[in-house]
């Protein structure tokens, strides 16, 4: 496996904060949050927190689903 630059690191961080206050905006909880975008608790755990690294495809199934621009979301 590939080691992440601390640049990649806190983008990753960054993203998963974003994602995590989008989420607490929306009042969902992680559970919810989990079944709309059809993955388990877990992974959205693990994104929340930084854990993971986010699949792209689960990045634009979230901003599609949500009307959001990249920019909500990325750094």
């Amino acid at each position: 496996m590939q080691k992440l630059t601390p640049r990649v690191q806190r983008d990753l961080q960054v993203i998963a904060s974003k994602v995590k206050a989008f989420r607490e905006g929306q009042r969902l909880t992680q559970q919810e949050f989990a079944q709309e975008l059809s993955v388990s608790l877990s992974y959205i755990s693990r994104l929340e927190t930084g854990k993971t690294d986010p699949k792209t495809s689960l990045l634009l199934h979230i901003l599609n689903t949500y009307q959001l621009d990249a920019k909500d979301i990325y750094p």
